[in-house]
């Protein structure tokens, strides 16, 4: 999101929370540009700073207190600040990271200079970082059949699926997804040790909807469609973080980091970057899920199908 208007729209709307980070696309200069004339102590502003030690920015710099810093300033003259209210360390890929020296000391110096308040993290799962398309369902069939599996089985599975997804549709005349996702951030917004929710918003007409949200709370209607939508359809989506199938997969296969390259480039249209993502990825890919037996399906809870929806995900994002 790097118009100013949308921006300024936002901030003169009240919102008060901002996140950012180096590896969004998001135009930081463009928001500090945006944000000019504003009571800078009515605004929370977060970054993050990666910390993959594979990552070409991080490669040039080292995970060391002197990259960190270089880091930390270049976002605050990005964003025309004095300082940050919180820095977050984002997507560790280990414990060890966590405790990476050079950050703990970056941030330590950052805070005696009066440049950050607070210190955190950020992760979706145990790695840097819907339902399948009818045409890489195809591909899938055909996998399944060499190495021997059903054809019919696999696609029972989905059309099972499709047909709940369907009648709950119906069951509950929702017009629109937006229903299901309003009801969700009212959830949250319900929650009284929760303070903000981080929406991701493209275009004028979804800021005039997200903001119509604020201050809403869980309504009976939306406590009974979320319910019935969690028990029929809950296996349709592969929780992010979650992680309870990695230890199963023989292979190390990164679920939640694959999972998630594949909701940016379905549901939030970052093709590019998902597929670029996919590709720098270092760990073992999806493409030899085509040819498991399914550990990750047996250990999840959820009932989801894991091993379809990573071999189709190593469909679409390696465009194959």
């Amino acid at each position: 999101m790097g118009d100013e208007g949308l921006l300024r729209t936002f901030l003169d709307a009240g919102v008060n929370y901002i996140d950012t980070s180096e590896g969004y696309r998001f135009n930081e200069r463009v928001l500090g540009k945006a944000m000019e004339n504003l009571d800078r102590k009515s605004l929370f502003i977060t970054s993050k700073v990666m910390a993959y030690t594979g990552y070409t920015q991080i490669s040039q710099l080292g995970p060391t207190k002197e990259g960190f810093l270089k880091k930390a300033y270049r976002i605050l003259e990005s964003l025309r600040t004095d300082y940050l209210d919180c820095l977050m360390i984002a997507e560790p890929e280990s414990v060890e990271m966590l405790k990476n020296e050079g950050f703990h000391a970056a941030t330590e110096q950052l805070k005696k200079e009066g440049r950050i308040n607070f210190v955190g993290v950020s992760l979706h799962g145990s790695e840097v970082w819907g339902a399948p398309s009818k045409d890489s369902m195809e591909k899938i069939f055909l996998a399944a059949a060499e190495e021997g599996t059903s054809i019919e089985e696999v696609g029972r599975r989905i059309e099972k699926k499709v047909e709940n997804a369907q009648e709950f549709i119906k069951r509950h005349n929702l017009k629109s997804d937006k229903e299901i996702k309003d009801a969700a951030i009212r959830f949250v917004l319900s929650n009284p040790n929760v303070h903000t929710v981080l929406y991701t918003l493209q275009n004028y007409s979804e800021a005039r909807e997200f903001l119509k949200l604020s201050g809403s709370r869980l309504a009976s209607r939306d406590k009974e469609l979320l319910a019935s939508y969690s028990r029929e359809c809950g296996s349709f989506y592969c929780r992010h973080a979650c992680g309870l199938c990695e230890q199963a997969c023989p292979q190390h296969v990164p679920v939640n980091t694959i999972m998630r390259y594949d909701h940016y480039f379905v549901a939030q249209g970052r093709e590019k970057h998902a597929m670029a993502e996919y590709a720098a990825l270092r760990s073992t890919k999806a493409d030899i899920c085509q040819n498991c037996s399914g550990h990750c399906e047996s250990a999840c809870p959820y009932g989801v199908p894991v091993q379809v929806l990573l071999a189709t995900a190593h469909q679409t994002l390696s465009l194959t």
